[in-house]
């Protein structure tokens, strides 16, 4: 079952891959294997994102082992075949040895892939026909934009394992009714637990909890109310992604098994501060977190 979820879930639809302050410069790349395939992420010199299966096309060997950082090639390891920014196969040694090659039949296999909002997406699967991204992201796009995610750089990150199921760390965001069971010297005094609004964004969906404050609004002429301070509301996007806006943060995170058995859980968090500046990126590490640019 969890194979077919696999197959189904994380490689025919988009996941937010990091924040675009990972790629901040023209030939920067990152890469990613969370979802068990081995991802390279580039920004070629038009600005344009692109992502490709991280294997070279000769004998399939590992691409680059890079976590992040800047190149305007890729030479893999094993037989120094090169690639560019966009894929295409530029070289290789001794080539007069393969005769007559077609080099633009022997580039690195595309992933679709693109920015929006601030975010790097891309889908892990490269045959599942075209991807319109903005179709996909249409009945999110006005709560996506409203965050202003483009305007915010890194802040903190982390990664989380647990051994559990999947599906209840995915439910467990979409409710708070377990607020005042699981959280009960946390979440249950800082929200009004079980007070949920939902509004459909199929296939997305939008979800507010209330913070105590809200009660103060109702002497407050509607015109006068403001959403954020009284809010914490996480915004799906399906299948596993998140977009949790806080009162003064937000944080960005994909849900998804680490490996094939159904107790096993990864979370990375990408915290997105409103009210200070700081960067902090360190590519060499497991995680990432941002703030907004002023």
């Amino acid at each position: 079952m969890l194979a077919r979820e696999v197959e189904t879930l994380f490689r025919k639809f988009p996941i937010i891959m990091e924040h675009a302050e990972q790629l901040p410069e023209l030939a920067s790349y990152f890469t990613n294997g969370e979802l068990g395939v081995p991802i390279l992420i580039t920004r070629n010199n038009d600005g344009v994102v692109k992502a490709f299966m991280n294997v070279c096309c000769h004998r399939g060997a590992r691409l680059t082992s890079g976590e992040c950082g800047k190149a305007k090639t890729f030479a893999c390891p094993y037989h120094k075949w090169t690639y560019d920014l966009n894929g295409n196969l530029r070289g290789l040694p001794h080539a007069s040895g393969f005769g007559d090659i077609d080099k633009k039949a022997l580039g690195l296999v595309e992933l679709p892939a693109f920015e929006r909002f601030g975010l790097i997406w891309a889908r892990p699967s490269a045959g599942e026909g075209e991807l319109d991204p903005d179709a996909w992201i249409a009945p999110m796009a006005e709560q996506l934009a409203s965050r202003g995610l483009e305007n915010h750089v890194v802040f903190r990150a982390w990664s989380l394992d647990r051994k559990m199921n999947w599906h209840l760390a995915l439910e467990g965001f979409q409710e708070s009714y377990h607020f005042c069971g699981a959280h009960e010297h946390t979440a249950c005094a800082a929200y009004l637990g079980n007070q949920s609004s939902w509004i459909d964004k199929c296939p997305h969906v939008r979800h507010s909890v209330p913070l105590p404050s809200i009660v103060d609004l109702k002497d407050t002429p509607q015109e006068e109310w403001q959403h954020r301070q009284h809010f914490m509301t996480p915004k799906y996007i399906f299948p596993l992604n998140y977009v949790r806006v806080m009162t003064d943060y937000v944080y960005i995170y994909p849900i998804k098994p680490r490996d094939q058995t159904p107790a096993s859980r990864s979370e990375k968090a990408c915290r997105l501060n409103d009210d200070q500046i700081s960067r902090c990126v360190d590519c060499t590490g497991p995680s990432y977190a941002s703030t907004e640019k002023m």
